[in-house]
């Protein structure tokens, strides 16, 4: 799957929205809310993720299937304004038992 994100900091952390797109044409939306797990905002920030959201990838059903769950999420500043982030999560039920991993890109100004 392939997507688009867009992030914004916010109190408690860092809250998302998410459109992923699959080569077969299902789809995830999702929200996802990042509790920081430090204090300090060095390179590397760890959070706890909370996630949310709606995915469609059979055509048979009318409507899409709810999910969510939790996880974990780790972000790294490179070159100053960017960041490379990574994040582990259990969605019931689309992953689950396996957990769904995330690897993102981002520039910041």
């Amino acid at each position: 799957m392939i997507g688009l994100e867009v992030a914004a900091d916010v109190s408690f952390g860092v809250a998302a929205a998410t459109f992923f797109l699959s080569s077969g044409g299902g789809t995830v939306i999702s929200l996802s809310g990042d509790i920081s797990l430090g204090d300090d905002l060095g390179a590397t920030e760890a959070f706890f993720r909370f996630t949310t959201g709606i995915s469609h990838f059979d055509a048979t059903l009318p409507y899409p299937i709810p999910f969510a769950g939790a996880g974990l999420t780790c972000d790294a500043r490179i070159l100053g304004s960017g960041t490379i982030s990574i994040a582990g999560e259990f969605l019931y039920p689309l992953s689950f038992p396996t957990p769904l991993l995330t690897l993102a890109g981002r520039w910041a100004p």
